[in-house]
């Protein structure tokens, strides 16, 4: 009974893992991100988490834009941050900067059969680079992250739950006033996290809402700990796996799929189509 406690806890570290690194490659690239994919970590992490988890990590779709959002609104755009990187705010828990790694992925049972488990399709180390130094790269990437994720004047990838949403429900979204984003901070708070201060990032970012996952996923594993006060029986569902995977169904499932459609037919960048290879296959 032990080992299947100790197994499921190391399922639940490599998703933890798996959102970890999801995340870091939705925020606005920084100097680690970029040193990791020309150095062929990212490639290989990538591998790893989606070898473990047995995911089918197939190309997603690039003929053609995935249907959604035709253009990024918001009340303010000149005072919108670049997407996952608002200003560092404080001390109490929030989802923008988790204080806490999943840190490796350790060998688990696959959620998954064998059958397409191996990750044959993620591009191999060094493939998504070429022949860039990180500097190079880490401009490359800013500039391509300004174009899909915020845009001049619109997004040609809204990162947005909110915006996705509201096309669906045949209306225009402004970001930080829209139903789905407040039920995305409602639900936050309920996890006992919040916006850092300083920030006006909408918590419905694609990057953020895998922050909640990766926190979520390290609550079930039983590395980290909840925010001080908080019972874990107080989360939606009554346990850190009810929340997750409430999360996952009642937000990243509708419409991140379709974001990861839509990001790799867009991006120019090899990087970010193979980000939207490991989304793709994390959420379906």
């Amino acid at each position: 009974m032990q080992t299947n406690s100790n197994d499921e806890r190391g399922v639940w570290r490599v998703r933890a893992t798996m959102w970890e690194l999801l995340a870091f490659s939705l925020r606005y690239p920084d100097a680690e991100l970029a040193e990791a994919v020309a150095g062929g970590e990212w490639a290989d992490a990538a591998h790893e988490v989606a070898d473990a988890l047995g995911l089918d990590a197939v190309p997603c779709r690039s003929e053609g834009a995935a249907e959604g959002p035709a253009r990024l609104r918001s009340e303010s755009d000149a005072e919108a941050p670049a997407p996952g990187h608002p200003e560092r705010g404080a001390e109490t828990p929030s989802l923008c900067h988790p204080e806490q790694s999943a840190a490796t992925p350790v060998p688990c049972r696959p959620e998954r059969s064998a059958a397409g488990a191996e990750s044959k399709d993620l591009p191999q180390p060094g493939a998504l680079a070429g022949d860039r130094v990180p500097d190079a790269l880490l401009r490359s990437l800013r500039a391509e992250a300004t174009r899909l994720f915020v845009g001049a004047p619109d997004a040609a990838c809204s990162p947005y739950e909110g915006v996705w949403r509201a096309a669906d429900d045949g209306v225009q979204a402004l970001l930080f006033v829209n139903p789905h984003s407040m039920e995305v901070e409602r639900f936050a708070r309920a996890c006992g996290l919040g916006r850092p201060e300083g920030t006006s990032e909408p918590l419905d970012h694609a990057a953020t809402e895998c922050e909640l996952l990766q926190h979520l996923a390290m609550l079930e594993a039983g590395i980290a700990a909840p925010p001080e006060g908080m019972d874990p029986a107080d989360l939606p569902g009554g346990s850190p796996a009810a929340a997750y995977a409430s999360f996952l169904e009642e937000h990243a499932r509708v419409w991140m799929p379709r974001f990861a459609d839509r990001l790799a037919a867009e991006s120019r960048e090899p990087f970010y189509r193979a980000a939207a290879q490991l989304l793709s296959a994390a959420v379906r």
